[in-house]
């Protein structure tokens, strides 16, 4: 699991809502208590879905039906039908994808939308996350030559390098194999982190200074 602290998150939502905090009854739910609740969830829930997403990917990935996914079938998996899928993001059928046709949005880079105080976003991450995320351009990143658009090799090459990285991410032992156990607990940090991001994109586009 990533770092979790709950001092520092008590400390860190008292200080940026203390205002808010002195309006409410004694009764109410602390501040400290809202995000501690948010980034915690549903700890039973959050295992079942990390064990059916696991699931899911070993049906969808392991060819050979041995239960355990390999490098070679991740990464065939991952790329499957890029020509096909090349031709549905295509919209204008010019032969090359524009950003817009790639879909790239701040919500689906986990990027906060311009409502958020980043720089409240950022402390919130760095309190209980204990960094600042990295937020790649991937459409910059796939668009090798630098010209706006990017064509079905360098679409075709991105696909198979991010599966490759995605691959080794999971990879906990590093033995070139997947079980799913190794994915359950790797979806269930990336569920916990994509729960961190939300409590601290909440946090910071709540407040008002």
């Amino acid at each position: 699991m990533y770092p979790f602290n709950k001092k520092l998150i008590s400390g860190f939502a008292l200080t940026l809502v203390a205002a808010q905090v002195m309006a409410q009854d004694s009764g109410s739910v602390s501040a400290s208590d809202a995000i501690a609740s948010r980034i915690n969830g549903d700890q039973q829930m959050e295992l079942r879905l990390a064990q059916e997403s696991a699931a899911i990917l070993v049906l969808r990935s392991d060819s050979d039906s041995d239960g355990i996914i390999s490098q070679s079938e991740f990464v065939a998996a991952e790329t499957d039908s890029i020509s096909e899928r090349f031709g549905i993001r295509d919209v204008d059928l010019d032969g090359r994808l524009s950003a817009e046709e790639t879909g790239r949005d701040g919500e689906r880079h986990r990027r906060p939308g311009l409502d958020v105080n980043i720089k409240l976003y950022r402390l919130c991450m760095a309190e209980v996350y204990g960094q600042t995320p990295e937020h790649d351009d991937r459409f910059r990143l796939a668009d090798t030559d630098g010209d706006g658009f990017l064509s079905q090799l360098e679409f075709s090459t991105y696909l198979q390098e991010r599966a490759f990285v995605q691959f080794m991410r999971l990879d906990l032992n590093d033995d070139g194999l997947l079980t799913h156990g190794e994915l359950v607990g790797r979806m269930q940090e990336r569920r916990h982190y994509d729960r961190l991001v939300r409590a601290c994109r909440e946090l910071a586009s709540d407040l008002v200074f």
